[in-house]
């Protein structure tokens, strides 16, 4: 069944560009909201740099690495924090465990999920940087990822911890043992910390 409009039956002026223009744009407006607040969307992005160099002897117990850390402030309790830790290169002759820890609203700091449960005496980790060949020569590099619940709209700071297993065999991030020469295992590396606020 075919249904014809006659148009002379239409108020005039009824439809006009500038009311079309008026609900296109907020529909495009609700769209992208919709879009930007979409669950598992990212809120916000934080990142830091870290190019210093970290170097320590401390065995047996987690040391900070100065400087390494970022802090996020969360729109919403419902909302995570998704961390990225990349670290360009450290360790020792030995492997050296990597972990993160964070404080919310400036209170003590604690672990996070991203840690082993360990048997025994044995020690968890978020992760553990590989041997390095040739005493100590040549360290490679370690990247992680963890969605973190906060259940927080205070500030929380993160903050890398290494661990070392002897005094002998020391611990550390952008360098290697040898330095201050042309040759590639002497030089210096890149790393960072990524948040992102991920919407719950």
């Amino acid at each position: 069944m075919t249904t014809k409009l006659r148009t002379a039956s239409f108020q005039d002026a009824a439809v006009t560009n500038s009311k079309l223009a008026g609900s296109i744009a907020t529909a495009k407006l609700a769209q992208g909201d919709a879009m930007l607040n979409a669950p598992n969307s990212a809120l916000q992005i934080i990142q830091t740099d870290y190019t210093d160099v970290f170097y320590t002897t401390t065995a047996d117990s987690w040391v900070d690495v100065t400087g390494f850390n970022a802090t996020i402030t969360p729109s919403a309790t419902a909302n995570k924090v998704l961390i990225n830790l990349n670290i360009g290169r450290g360790g020792t002759s030995y492997a050296v465990g990597i972990k993160v820890v964070r404080s919310i609203a400036g209170g003590a700091y604690a672990d996070i999920g991203a840690l082993g449960v360990p048997a025994g005496s044995s020690v968890g980790v978020w992760g553990v940087l590989p041997f390095a060949a040739t005493n100590f020569l040549h360290p490679s590099g370690w990247n992680g990822m963890y969605l973190d619940t906060t259940n927080t709209t205070s500030a929380i700071t993160y903050k890398v911890q290494i661990q070392t297993y002897n005094s002998g065999f020391p611990a550390a991030i952008n360098r290697g043992q040898t330095i201050n020469n042309a040759d590639i295992y002497a030089s210096y590396s890149y790393s960072n910390m990524i948040l992102q606020e991920i919407k719950g």
